[in-house]
């Protein structure tokens, strides 16, 4: 599942958009399609799970639904 930053302030009532650089590597790079599923993070601690609804290249921008936040213990990471 791709992982994507995403500006706090494009999170608003269980829906996301990804703007410039983030959404052209999704575009154009994964190849994504809409259905697929993201993991955004909002660079503040918060982590979801989302569903791309609709792509759109010329202006660089992917939106979706937020479908869960992620629960603490998911976002934890142990290192050795």
């Amino acid at each position: 599942m791709a992982q994507v930053l995403v500006q706090p302030g494009d999170i608003q009532g269980g829906r996301f958009t990804v703007r410039g650089d983030e959404a052209h590597h999704l575009i154009r790079v994964l190849r994504k399609q809409p259905k697929d599923a993201v993991r955004l993070f909002d660079g503040q601690g918060q982590m979801y799970r989302g569903v791309i609804t609709h792509l759109d290249s010329e202006t660089a921008t992917v939106q979706g639904d937020i479908v869960s936040t992620l629960a603490a213990s998911e976002r934890r990471c142990r290192l050795r």
